[in-house]
């Protein structure tokens, strides 16, 4: 914990490194996207459309709309347009970071006087949604702002919003929806874990299912690695369709992935109030179903207009990727966050459930002997800007922690770095690691450890 306020200067210093950025890509942007529509009735009509026919029904997401930073409207410009919609939506969603200072950054634990902060937000932001109209449910999702590391019970949420649990499951005209708790890191597991399990062996096999989860992970090995982990299970023999609909990277993108008996698309929504980073915001998107399915997707980009967007190409669908995955030389694994609380020595970083970020040291001892066969290489699971690598990502390794041998940085393979272990420390009880960085710390992100033939 001493280290987060000097964690938090450097992160408000990488903040505005980051708004320096998007500033710099917003000017050399070679195209702005077009919002041809004035309406959402003339959207509905250029997508084919009519939400008041039989088995039709729409919904209205927007996402981060981080009350604390910003001004004093909101989320009520995009309240006031979604009442007016006829005929009403089932339901209208903020995909998670609805607040902000429940955790300022990753792996920071709030003390009183922010958790205090944090639940005048929920207030505020509660508010502000009671002038939604009564025939349109709140879904509320839960992101890394709203929660923090080792909250119990989602315990600021549910301060201001007890009437919702963290994660549930509801259905809307043969739609199957899971609102998902992805927490302070993207970690689903214990009895959230298990209430999925539950909750997807319930369903028939070609159901359509709209998982609603902050992080959009599914593309990751180390980051909120989590996310992908439950879905991966819980659809493993799921046929239906599968959509995803997440925030926190404060833009609109599609990607699609492959399950065993059928495909996943994420969509991953622009944030919904101002002012704050982003792009195409604030907005909100309108989903259309049909019989269902998903007819259209509809983005409103307020004060500009609405654009259809394209169907999803599942043709470039990809695996979800998993720690570790497509190695058949693996002996011993070591996660974040799965237990590796006993093979810690040191951890001058920040820990953000799945993974170590903000990383200055981290030590780890891992054991060699007692094996099943004796250890040659070391992997570790991490995400570094290739451009930065050399400097913040430089590894050592020790028969007693004390004596460090440095190891030379070598390429990676989806997300993992593999080092030959010495030959002099092969034949020892335990191997230390050490990592360490330097300078802009939050390029790295490091989710694990192997032992290896």
């Amino acid at each position: 914990m001493a280290r987060f306020p000097r964690l938090y200067r450097r992160t408000t210093t990488s903040l505005l490194i980051a708004w320096l950025f998007l500033a710099v890509r917003v000017a050399v942007a070679p195209a702005r996207p077009a919002y041809p529509h004035k309406t959402l009735g003339d959207a509905y009509r250029a997508a084919g459309f009519d939400p008041t026919a039989k088995g039709c029904f729409v919904f209205a997401a927007t996402a981060d709309t981080h009350y604390g930073i910003v001004n004093e409207a909101g989320v009520l410009p995009i309240v006031e347009e979604v009442n007016a919609m006829r005929p009403p939506p089932c339901f209208f969603t903020i995909v998670g970071d609805m607040i902000h200072d429940a955790s300022k950054f990753f792996g920071q634990v709030p003390d009183k006087k922010q958790r205090l902060k944090a639940i005048a937000e929920y207030r505020q932001l509660k508010a502000h949604l009671a002038r939604l109209d009564g025939r349109i449910p709140f879904q509320p999702v839960l992101g890394n702002h709203d929660t923090y590391p080792g909250e119990t019970d989602c315990g600021l949420f549910r301060a201001v919003f007890s009437e919702h649990e963290p994660y549930a499951s509801f259905d809307v005209a043969g739609v199957h929806f899971i609102r998902l708790n992805g927490g302070p890191g993207g970690k689903i597991a214990g009895r959230q874990l298990s209430w999925l399990l539950k909750d997807t062996a319930k369903l028939p096999r070609d159901r359509t299912v709209v998982v609603l989860v902050h992080q959009p992970a599914l593309g990751s090995r180390v980051r909120e690695r989590g996310v992908a982990q439950a879905i991966s299970r819980a659809f493993a023999r799921h046929e239906g369709p599968i959509w995803a609909i997440c925030g926190h990277h404060h833009t609109n993108k599609v990607r699609t992935f492959k399950l065993p008996e059928t495909q996943i698309a994420q969509f991953t929504i622009t944030r919904g109030a101002e002012p704050g980073w982003g792009f195409e915001c604030p907005g909100y998107w309108v989903f259309c179903m049909r019989n269902g399915k998903l007819a259209a997707r509809i983005f409103r980009r307020l004060g500009k207009g609405y654009r259809i967007d394209p169907a999803p190409d599942f043709d470039r669908a990809k695996s979800i990727p998993l720690p570790f995955d497509g190695r058949d030389d693996l002996i011993k694994t070591i996660l974040v966050g799965e237990g590796d609380e006993k093979f810690r020595v040191k951890a001058d970083a920040a820990n953000s459930v799945l993974d170590w970020v903000y990383v200055k040291e981290i030590v780890y001892r891992l054991p060699l002997a007692g094996l099943p066969k004796k250890p040659s290489r070391l992997a570790i699971l991490a995400s570094v800007s290739a451009l930065k690598a050399k400097k913040h990502f430089r590894v050592s390794v020790s028969a007693d922690g004390k004596g460090w041998q440095p190891l030379d940085l070598p390429g990676h393979r989806k997300d993992i770095y593999t080092f030959e272990i010495p030959a002099g420390l092969r034949g020892g009880k335990h191997l230390y690691v050490r990592i360490l960085s330097e300078g802009f710390q939050s390029s790295l992100s490091v989710g694990g450890f192997a032992l290896c033939e």
